[in-house]
């Protein structure tokens, strides 16, 4: 284990929800919500703390490109479309500094997979819908979770919390 992943996942869970709970207004306000954004989009890029590596953006793009045509599987899967993969980016970006990065995939849907795998009985798997929903499975020990919702902008608290379970197991 790295001391990056010993970090707490969730110190500031993404600049969306600091602005989102700003109280102020005025220009003293608003220069600091963009010097917080710019720096948190440094640190995001960092290959040590941020999700937003070229590497793992390449892979999203790439799953996208290898399966945007109908068909991509030989088993008449559904295209991933451009706004299944924004909508992946999105979500990687609004993950927590020091988040482990994801395998990448699709779905026969159309979906595209984001998945934390560490052993058959620690592994969840996020599937993003071109329509802005998010579907998440887990598996910890013993106990499953699952669950969906829409997606905001912001990581619901459940898979941030199983993404900490997972690498702590």
């Amino acid at each position: 284990m790295t001391a990056a992943l010993a970090l707490p996942l969730d110190p500031m869970q993404n600049v969306r929800s600091v602005e989102t709970l700003s109280r102020g207004s005025g220009e003293d306000s608003n220069y600091s919500s963009r010097r917080l954004a710019e720096e948190h989009q440094i640190l995001q890029e960092s290959n040590v703390l941020g999700l937003n590596a070229s590497w793992v953006r390449g892979e999203v793009s790439r799953v996208y490109d290898e399966c945007k045509s109908s068909n991509w599987d030989g088993y008449r899967a559904e295209p991933v479309t451009a706004e299944a993969r924004e909508i992946a980016l999105n979500f990687l970006s609004a993950l927590p500094l020091v988040t482990p990065p994801p395998s990448v995939g699709a779905e026969p849907d159309g979906h595209i997979t984001l998945e934390w795998y560490k052993s058959p009985r620690q592994t969840l798997s996020v599937s993003v819908s071109p329509s802005g929903h998010i579907y998440y499975a887990a598996l910890v020990g013993s106990s499953k979770q699952y669950g969906s919702q829409p997606f905001y902008g912001l990581v619901p608290r459940e898979i941030i919390h199983l993404i900490e379970r997972i690498e702590a197991a």
